[in-house]
């Protein structure tokens, strides 16, 4: 799960913007247990929305002038000598109904379900972000059928978003090089992972099947599900898998203290506090990260204001954004700029702005791996040298857990919920129940 003091190294390393990076604080997930049910849209206590005061906002913006990382590649340092490659591997796929419920859907026991602890208190700077409006960029609709059909996010950008149309299923799970034994709770997004982590310049099967690892570990689940309103084991909040939203001290977060991010202070969309979460797949945290958000409020749609309370407003069909006190006060996006806005959780694919929502599983998927993960990947491995690919995989996602790094080749020590290192291990034993079989690479120490 994000955490605000990535952001900070990670805006430190780039650019001499006075960032304020506080201190963290340690907790813990509980286990994950997958639970069904029908959605329901709740309201929490002290939220509140504001709505737009008419200006318009192109549904194409720039989330705060992060640039776009579409088409581009970067080897990272990842082999491919004796590892299985998603190159030439079929991305066009039956439709992976973003809107569909997979309640009922089950994961094992034991793991963590990614929290958030170890969030920082700073506040970034407040200076406003450029709101260019972007092209939109049309992506393949993904259209069932097998064989090789390219890239199914090639048209994705960062500022102009993903087409809800977009399928990120595979249509045949022969084509499929990340499939599991449970394709509907486990494979639903195999051809978006793949297609990202192409262009992020990670070709080999094993890091997307690691990192599905990883997803179990932070939504609590793969295919998403609703915990009807309530607080769940699972993943947090009411939602889980691609819905799930980080809710309290069952996902690590204390709201007291500003929630993930760790800021407590009035929110001047709203006049309240709002504090921060985290969302989807592998939670995201735009409070922290400066992601998914929209410089100004569209004409005509509301900004629910997430309060303070555990649970915040959600249903199925919301075309909503939600206002949190960091994300409007500015944070530092992973290139050190201030960025600031609201939060675009739109879950009506038919809605213009659904391209940008951090629910859309296209465009979630895309920013994670080729904006966030990339970064990140960079960060972990700056300062280690003579690592091995796994090695320098097991580091990444340990830092996306605390921001923890090692001048070694082996997993940063402490770090909290548990541990770096148990939270890597998470990972793998994640893949272990989802495929079936040990890991059969080296084990991460």
């Amino acid at each position: 799960m994000r955490i605000s003091s990535i952001a900070c190294a990670l805006a430190l390393a780039v650019t001499p913007v006075v960032v304020a990076c506080g201190s963290s604080s340690d907790s813990s997930d509980d286990d994950s247990r997958a639970s069904g049910g029908s959605p329901s849209s709740s309201t929490s206590a002290g939220s509140s929305s504001v709505s737009s005061s008419g200006s318009s906002s192109s549904a194409g913006k720039s989330s705060g002038g992060s640039s776009s990382v579409a088409g581009t590649s970067s080897s990272a340092g990842a082999s491919t000598g004796g590892t299985s490659s998603f190159a030439g591997a079929s991305t066009g796929g039956t439709s992976s109904s973003a809107g569909a419920s997979a309640g009922g859907t089950s994961s094992s026991a034991g793991a963590s379900a990614g929290g958030s602890g170890g969030k920082n208190s700073g506040t970034a700077g407040s200076g406003t972000a450029g709101s260019g409006t972007a092209g939109s960029g049309t992506a393949g609709s993904g259209a069932a059928g097998g064989g090789n059909t390219g890239n199914v996010l090639s048209g994705c950008t960062i500022d102009g978003g993903c087409p809800g149309t977009i399928n990120c299923a595979y249509a045949n799970a022969a084509d499929d090089p990340l499939a599991t034994s449970d394709p509907k709770a486990n494979d639903i997004y195999d051809a978006c992972i793949v297609g990202a982590l192409q262009i992020a310049g990670f070709p080999d099967a094993w890091v997307g099947q690691l990192l599905k690892g990883q997803a179990k570990q932070e939504g609590g689940a793969i295919a998403p599900s609703s915990s009807n309103g309530q607080e769940s084991d699972e993943c947090g909040g009411q939602n889980c898998g691609m819905w799930a939203i980080s809710a309290g001290s069952i996902s690590g977060d204390d709201q007291s203290k500003g929630g993930v991010c760790g800021v407590n202070k009035t929110d001047p969309l709203t006049g309240k506090i709002d504090t921060s979460h985290s969302y989807g797949l592998f939670q995201d945290t735009p409070g922290c990260e400066g992601t998914f958000l929209i410089p100004t409020l569209p004409s005509g749609y509301t900004c629910t204001g997430t309060g303070t309370a555990d649970i915040i407003p959600w249903s199925e069909t919301q075309k909503t954004f939600y206002c949190e006190s960091e994300a409007s006060l500015g944070t530092p996006n992973l290139d050190g700029k201030t960025v600031k806005g609201v939060i675009d959780a739109v879950m009506d694919p038919s809605d213009p702005y659904y391209k940008l929502s951090i629910f859309n599983p296209a465009y979630n998927i895309f920013v994670h791996m080729t904006y966030t993960f990339k970064e990140e990947y960079d960060q972990a491995n700056k300062d280690a040298t003579g690592c091995d690919q796994y090695q320098k995989m097991y580091k990444v996602i340990a830092y996306w857990l605390n921001g923890d790094t090692s001048t070694d080749c082996k997993v940063p020590t402490g770090g909290g919920q548990g541990g770096n290192l148990n939270y890597v291990k998470d990972a793998v034993n994640y893949y272990k129940t989802m495929y079936g079989k040990a890991w059969p690479y080296e084990a991460p120490q």
